[in-house]
């Protein structure tokens, strides 16, 4: 276990308190714009990794209604869509390889209609 000292602890502690502060600054700034507030999961990738289903009702709570994904992990499609339905997010958009051919494509895009990316 690492032992922080004062300071090193209080400059953890601003840069998060900055890092949230500056998400709830943009879900503010997309409400005011009547837009749906969203953000790329790519963001937080280095929290989703470890705890998906945590992070996604984390992202919710701070407001966030809309995700662009960047990994499924090792879920299928129908079932990381219903680790968003649970969080109460939707994920209009994806990214997914469209550098395919014939089979491979059309799984491609149905992996993006079960997302709901359109």
């Amino acid at each position: 276990m690492q032992v922080l000292n004062r300071r090193e602890f209080l400059r953890g502690s601003v840069a998060v308190g900055a890092t949230l502060a500056a998400m709830r600054a943009r879900v503010a700034w997309a409400n005011a714009m009547g837009l749906v507030p969203g953000i790329q999961l790519y963001t937080v990738r280095q929290a989703f990794p470890k705890d998906p289903a945590g992070t996604l009702k984390l992202l919710h709570d701070f407001g966030f209604r809309e995700v662009e994904s960047f990994t499924l992990l090792h879920y299928t499609a129908k079932e990381f869509r219903q680790l968003l339905d649970d969080a109460g997010l939707r994920a209009p958009s994806a990214h997914l390889n469209l550098n395919l051919n014939g089979a491979e494509l059309g799984r491609v895009f149905e992996t993006a209609k079960t997302l709901g990316a359109h």
